[in-house]
């Protein structure tokens, strides 16, 4: 059973390897779709992971490859619905905060959503003398906002911020 999954595996990234070569055929498919971040290795990966599963090459006509480009961008943006709220720390504050999961507060950037500081306890506004329960249910909670600025209570994990 492994070594089914890990050809499949292998056969998916190799396609996606296909894909990333025939771009300029990909991209005007995309009707000016924009890839953020990761997005731009996980989107030719997701095509190659459709057609696959339908037992497909990536050497289809434009119009079926159109399809599955249109399945991964719907996919794309199911994931951002869900990753609204998950935030990566970046590795300046991973390498001088970050001791693992756990609950605390956040500062982050409005306009581009970046994590400005955080730290493990929300003694900057009281003091707690545990990290209970009742802190992580409230991760999302806002507790400040200024122009630029939003502080919430969250939890840490993988190296990043859930306000949930």
């Amino acid at each position: 059973m492994f070594d089914d999954m890990k050809k499949k595996f292998d056969a998916i990234d190799v396609m996606a390897i296909v894909l990333m070569g025939k771009a300029n055929k990909l991209l005007p498919m995309m009707n000016g779709f924009v890839l953020e971040g990761q997005e731009t290795y996980q989107f030719p990966r997701l095509v190659a992971m459709f057609l696959h599963d339908d037992k497909l090459s990536a050497d289809q006509p434009d119009e079926v490859l159109q399809q599955y480009v249109d399945r991964a961008i719907e996919q794309i943006n199911k994931n951002r619905e869900t990753n609204k709220d998950v935030y990566s720390i970046p590795p300046e504050l991973l390498k001088a905060k970050y001791r693992g999961c756990g609950s605390g507060i956040v500062t982050i950037e409005k306009g581009t959503r970046k994590v400005l500081d955080f730290d493990y306890t929300d003694s900057k506004f009281r003091v707690l003398h545990e990290q209970n329960m009742s802190m992580t249910k409230s991760a999302g909670r806002k507790i400040r906002e200024d122009e630029t600025t939003i502080t919430y209570r969250a939890n840490f994990s993988s190296c990043q911020v859930c306000l949930f």
